[in-house]
C-alpha cells in the first residue's frame, strides 16, 4: 500500500505511513509536464545518496545517465561491477577534451528555428558568445565584435559557412583555439586599423591557446564514452579560477545537451550536481541556457536533474530572473533538510505550507519533502546496505 504509487517506475523510498513510493519520472499528467528534478539539501543531509539512488534506478530501467561531478563523488560508483560506466576527467584529463569551437548540430524538429534558415554555425556562435563571456568577462564590446568576426572568418577557412550541415563532420574537421589564436596573430600584423585591439585579443587567448588552460580547450574533441553510465569529473577545476571553472562547466553542459538531442527516442538523464558552480552574476546567459534546456528536454525524452546545497545562489538579484526558473520549472522537487535564509527562500519559491516548511526545517537526515506536480509527500530514503554499498563512499 502507498500514498504515492505510479504503478510503474522505481522504488524511491517510503512515505510517512511506511508505504512504498513508486515513482515514474516519465509519466505525464496535468501537473507533471516534464521529467526534471530539483534536489536541494545541505552537507550531510543525504542529498548525494538520494541523487545516486535516482540515477542508479533510472539506469537500471534502461535510461542513459550522464553525471557532471564537481566533487569526485561518483567515480567509485561509476566503476563498480553494477554500472561498468565511463569515468572521464574533463578537467584536462586524457580523453576528456571538449573542443568549444566544434560546431554542434542543432536539433532537427518541427519547432526548431534551424529549419527557418538559421543554421548550425549561427546557433553555435551564440553558444560561443556565452562561453567567451564566462571565460573573459572583462572583454569589452568592441573586442567581442572583432572576436565574432574572426570566428566567422576562421570557420570559412575550414569550409564551414552559414548553411553548412556539419552532422557528418568528424572531430578533426573543426578549428581549435590554437587555430583561432593563429588567425588573431595574423590580424595583429595585417589589420593596421585594428592591430592594437587584436593584440588585446591575442593576450586574452594566450592562456587558452598556449598557457595553463590549453589542456582544457586547445585540441580536437577526444571525449567518446562507450557505456550508458557516464561520469564527467570536474573536481580538478576547483583549483582553477572562477572564470575557467564557469566556462568549462558551460562547455560541458552544452556537450551534454547535444547528447540529449541527438536521438529523441533515447531516454537520457543529465545530473548537474552542485549546479551553483556554473553561476556567474556577470554572465546570466549560462543560466538562461540551462533554463531553455529544461524547457525543451521533454521533447527529446530528456530529464535534467539540478542539485545544489542551497537556493541562495540561484536567487541572487543579478541572476534571479533565470535562476528562479531553473529551480521551479522542474516537475519534481526533492527538498531535504535546510534552515536560515535557504529555508525562507525555498518556502517562498515553492509555495510551501507551514507543515511542509517544518518538515524540511526538522533536520531529519535521509528524509525529504517531494513535490511531484501539484502533489506533495514525505519521503524516507530506506535503502538496503547492498544498495548503499553500490553507491561507493564518495559523498
Amino acid at each position: 500500500s502507498s500514498g504515492f504509487n505510479d504503478g510503474t517506475g522505481f522504488y524511491l523510498g517510503k512515505d510517512s505511513g511506511g508505504g512504498i513510493i513508486l515513482l515514474d519520472l516519465w509519466k505525464r499528467e496535468k501537473s507533471r509536464t516534464n521529467s526534471n528534478i530539483t534536489i536541494t539539501g545541505g552537507t550531510g543531509t543525504g542529498k548525494s545518496t538520494a541523487t545516486k539512488h535516482i540515477a542508479a534506478s533510472e539506469y537500471a530501467r534502461g535510461t542513459k545517465v550522464i553525471i557532471i561531478d564537481p566533487e569526485g563523488e561518483y567515480k567509485e560508483m561509476c566503476r563498480n561491477e553494477y554500472m561498468e560506466g565511463d569515468w572521464i576527467d574533463v578537467a584536462g584529463g586524457r580523453g576528456g577534451l571538449i573542443n568549444p569551437l566544434q560546431v554542434r548540430p542543432a536539433p532537427r524538429d518541427d519547432d526548431d528555428n534551424s529549419d527557418d534558415g538559421i543554421g548550425d554555425l549561427a546557433i553555435h556562435l551564440k553558444t560561443l558568445e556565452t562561453f567567451f563571456r564566462l571565460y573573459i568577462p572583462t572583454m569589452d564590446d568592441r573586442l567581442r565584435a572583432l572576436l565574432n568576426k574572426s570566428l566567422v572568418e576562421l570557420y570559412a577557412r575550414f569550409g564551414i559557412t552559414w548553411n553548412t550541415d556539419i552532422r557528418a563532420f568528424p572531430n578533426n574537421r573543426f578549428p581549435t583555439i590554437g587555430d583561432l589564436y593563429k588567425l588573431i596573430s595574423e590580424k595583429c600584423v595585417n589589420d593596421r586599423n585594428n592591430s592594437v585591439y587584436y593584440e588585446d585579443l591575442k593576450t586574452y587567448l594566450e592562456s587558452a591557446a598556449n598557457g595553463a588552460d590549453h589542456g582544457l580547450w586547445n585540441g580536437y574533441t577526444t571525449i567518446n564514452p562507450q557505456s550508458s553510465f557516464v561520469v564527467l569529473d570536474t573536481k580538478s577545476l576547483v583549483q582553477m579560477s572562477g572564470a575557467v571553472l564557469a566556462a568549462q562547466y558551460f562547455n560541458i553542459l552544452s556537450w551534454c545537451w547535444e547528447q540529449i538531442t541527438h536521438d529523441r527516442n533515447e531516454r537520457i538523464m543529465l545530473v548537474a550536481d552542485e549546479c551553483w558552480i556554473m553561476i556567474d552574476p556577470r554572465c546570466p546567459q549560462s543560466l538562461e541556457f540551462l533554463k531553455n534546456a529544461e524547457k525543451r528536454a521533454r521533447k527529446y525524452e530528456g530529464s535534467i536533474v539540478v542539485g545544489t546545497q542551497s537556493t541562495n545562489d540561484f536567487l541572487a538579484p543579478e541572476v534571479k530572473f533565470y535562476g528562479q526558473s531553473v529551480l521551479d520549472l522542474q516537475t519534481y522537487k526533492l527538498l531535504i533538510s535546510m534552515d536560515g535564509q535557504s529555508l525562507k527562500e525555498t518556502t517562498a519559491l515553492f509555495d510551501l505550507n507551514y507543515a511542509q516548511s517544518e518538515l524540511i526545517a526538522s533536520g531529519q537526515r535521509g528524509t525529504a519533502l517531494m513535490k511531484a506536480g501539484s502533489r506533495a509527500v514525505k519521503v524516507r530514503f530506506v535503502l538496503s546496505d547492498e544498495r548503499l554499498e553500490m553507491f561507493g563512499k564518495g559523498g
